[in-house]
């Protein structure tokens, strides 16, 4: 098992060999995902979103595509409050989101991009990418 140890601003360097494994180059990004038994695995971001597939089962009712058009309808429409979208994001994932919102609209960044949980209808949560850009 290769080891890292973390300096005291909080970084490590990932070792050649799972660098290697995980074909990361620099400048790629990595995020880091609890799986189903509560450990951390790091992910290249560099990879397809379809990488991501199967690696959070799920369990509950899927949404419909006419749920998710519904919804964006809404919101399009102005009938949804930036507060009910807000409870939506699972609890542990909500100032991320916040703060990454914040920050494209204060245009630190160029566009909006996170991987946080959506929570469902059934009360369950659901990872998701989230990426966006305001057309003008």
């Amino acid at each position: 098992m290769t080891t890292a140890a973390v300096t005291s601003k909080g970084q490590i360097t990932i070792p050649i060999e799972v660098r290697k494994k995980l074909g990361l180059r620099p400048g790629d990004r990595v995020f880091f995902v609890e799986n189903e038994k509560g450990e951390i695995v790091l992910k290249p971001k560099t990879g397809s979103i379809m990488d991501l597939r199967g690696i959070f089962p799920w369990k509950g009712k899927p949404v419909t595509i006419e749920e998710m058009n519904e919804t964006i309808a809404k919101g399009w429409a102005g009938e949804l409050t930036f507060d009910e979208v807000v409870v939506r994001w699972h609890p542990d994932d909500r100032s991320r989101v916040v703060a990454a919102i914040r920050s494209y609209l204060a245009g630190e960044t160029d566009h909006y991009e996170i991987v946080c949980r959506m929570l469902q209808h059934n009360g369950m949560s659901r990872w998701r990418l989230v990426r966006g850009v305001t057309v003008r």
